[in-house]
């Protein structure tokens, strides 16, 4: 370890050997004499000032979930607008070259006004503090970068040079022992909003965070866009390296989003649970979050483990219907996300737009493959190999004694293995009630169920009603007046509200198929996605299907 040399200006600044030494110790020591977090912080970056001979100490925090630096403290002869405990200084990590810190590239930085080419951000933040050198490193507790350490010099001290840099992480290294002595309470403080494996916030602070912003959206008309990654392979990395090992692919995705949301200052980055990640950009614009996250897919694809990322988005700057409430925008996002997933998409999927046409292309491919390819398989009673629509007609025969319900979700069933479909779902409608004829949603499903998680959440819409006013949707009134329908992202077919649905449910198509029986209406609907065969030229024969499930059935 070199020792710093001593500051020309003498007297309080003068330093040598014995008083660095001292210096070290009192960093150390600064955790366990502190009586309060500030206190802390302030005898760390004066013992580490005098350490390191600097004429200014800054000890910041890394908020990895925002993408930026959080100045806690500055000590000794500080800059115009710097204030020793200061109430929100902060800076964008990627607007410096602090990211070199973060990701393990550099373990330190000097930075000098006599460089060869003093025109980079720090060059122009040395001017605006009234420096001339400085050096920054990062403070690491328990292996990951808490925050680090920034001093300075002024013009008439021996400028800061890489020999520094030896000392500069001695005196890290003391100021990290010295912040973990006093941190046992900030880290109980931190349970409620923090995820523990990660140092991410958790579902309960990204929901909070979101809630605000959508109330800021509602004000002021400020996008909010919400990104939700899956990792992908993660069950793999469990089963092959054990959980230490996807705890550990857990926590380098964790960085790596942390890094990817600099660009979007005052962002969160949380972990929703399990191997789901979630970003929330407060006023950013959606195509730039769509970049980010595009980045992000990119860096996730070349780590050495896992199989990188599936990246769902939703933003309130689309057409994505009325939101208002958190788990309206992150329902979206996750339908968005599990698009992706089912298209291996390498790049992110956006909820209300179509698949970009490399992804797209891929899913038609995969759709239009021979039979040999390994597909999905629709779980039902009947054989996806053999089935045609006339076979439901003999079938519907056999389970003549069973109720409109039953007899409808085998048509559902059946119809649903034939295209290879997302889901099937029966409904029944009220046609008298005073309001209007109203839905209820959910008496029968069926979903295709993936990645070993079911993406629609059937249960807690099963019997209950969802509050549609059908005078509101033209096409599903006339479908359950005997007809059919269909609607399609694409933007050629269906009602404003039927397209919402679908961008809720992450799908691309539906075909609804209803009928009327005693005073009550039924609705079968067929949801589609990039990987189905197309819906639209099944209508005339589902309907036939359809009246004839709902005619001869024993009961309503």
């Amino acid at each position: 370890m070199r020792l710093s040399p001593s500051r020309k200006s003498g007297g309080d600044h003068r330093t040598d050997a014995v008083a660095q030494l001292r210096a070290l110790y009192a960093i150390g020591q600064a955790g366990a004499l502190a009586r309060s977090d500030e206190e802390l912080l302030q005898r760390a970056a004066e013992a580490a000032r005098r350490a390191l001979g600097a004429a200014s100490v800054s000890i910041e925090r890394f908020e990895r979930e925002r993408g930026q630096m959080r100045v806690l403290v500055n000590v000794g002869e500080l800059g115009p607008h710097e204030a020793e405990l200061p109430d929100d200084e902060t800076y964008a990590i990627g607007e410096f070259s602090t990211v070199q810190l973060l990701d393990g590239g550099a373990p330190g930085i000097v930075i000098s006004l006599a460089d060869q080419d003093p025109s980079s951000a720090e060059h122009e933040l040395l001017r605006r503090l009234g420096k001339h050198s400085s050096l920054e490193v990062p403070i690491r507790i328990d292996d990951t970068v808490w925050g680090e350490l920034f001093a300075t010099r002024t013009a008439d001290d021996p400028r800061f040079l890489p020999d520094d840099l030896d000392l500069a992480a001695a005196v890290a290294a003391q100021v990290a022992a010295g912040i973990a002595l006093g941190a046992h309470a900030r880290r109980v403080a931190d349970l409620a909003y923090r995820d523990s494996l990660t140092g991410l916030a958790n579902r309960a602070a990204v929901e909070e965070r979101l809630s605000a912003a959508l109330q800021n959206f509602a004000h002021d008309g400020r996008p909010v866009t919400v990104s939700i990654c899956d990792v992908n392979g993660l069950k793999q990395v469990n089963d092959q390296g054990g959980h230490d090992a996807g705890d550990r692919l857990l926590t380098q995705v964790a960085e790596l989003l942390s890094l990817a949301a600099a660009p979007l200052p005052g962002s969160l980055v949380g972990r929703l649970g399990g191997d789901e990640f979630c970003l929330v950009a407060d006023g950013a614009a959606v195509d730039l979050v769509v970049e980010v996250m595009g980045e992000l897919c990119r860096r996730a694809g070349r780590m050495p483990v896992g199989t990188g990322l599936s990246c769902g988005i939703a933003s309130t700057a689309d057409a994505i219907g009325q939101v208002l409430v958190p788990r309206d925008l992150l329902r979206l996002a996750d339908g968005a996300q599990y698009r992706a997933k089912r298209a291996h998409s390498s790049v992110p999927v956006v909820a209300g737009r179509a698949l970009p046409k490399e992804v797209a292309d891929h899913a038609a491919a995969v759709a239009n493959a021979p039979p040999d390819v390994d597909r999905r398989r629709y779980r039902g009673e009947l054989d996806p190999a053999r089935l045609a629509l006339d076979d439901l007609v003999g079938l519907l025969d056999e389970h003549r004694g069973d109720g409109v319900v039953d007899r409808l979700a085998l048509v559902g069933d059946g119809v649903a293995q034939l295209v290879e479909a997302v889901a099937w779902w029966v409904s029944t409608v009220d046609l008298a009630p005073a309001t209007g004829p109203t839905l209820i949603s959910g008496v029968r499903y069926g979903a295709y169920r993936a990645s070993e998680r079911v993406h629609l959440d059937q249960d807690s819409y099963l019997g209950t009603a969802q509050g549609y006013v059908l005078d509101e949707l033209p096409d599903t009134v006339r479908a359950v007046r005997g007809g059919w329908f269909v609607a399609a992202l694409d933007g050629t077919k269906g009602d404003p509200g039927e397209l919402k649905v679908l961008v809720e449910e992450g799908c691309t198509g539906l075909l609804g198929v209803g009928a009327t029986r005693a005073g009550i209406g039924y609705l079968l609907e067929v949801f589609a996605d990039e990987f189905s065969a197309p819906v639209a030229e099944l209508g005339p024969a589902v309907r036939a299907l359809v009246a004839l499930a709902v005619s001869d059935a024993s009961a309503p």
